[in-house]
């Protein structure tokens, strides 16, 4: 999956919280802007602090679900 930031979106624009469900386990599951971005860096503050590629991916048969933040920072 890809996702694209327009070019309207501003250094300062508030961060948006993604969370996106997926139906296959698999094996791994990275999320790179371009470089990878480890797993499990979503800070409790995110609406402050969140920045372009923090995520969270809870890859478990009960869960599997991908928690992203895109942001304006555009790392």
């Amino acid at each position: 999956m890809d996702i694209l930031l327009s070019q309207n979106w501003e250094i300062d624009d508030k961060p948006i919280y993604f969370i996106h469900n997926f139906t296959d386990q698999r094996e791994v599951l990275d999320v790179t802007i371009p470089e990878k971005v480890d797993n499990e860096t979503i800070p409790e503050n995110w609406l402050e602090q969140g920045s372009h590629g923090q995520n969270l991916i809870l890859n478990d048969t009960a869960t599997r679900e991908i928690h992203l933040i895109v942001a304006g920072d555009k790392k």
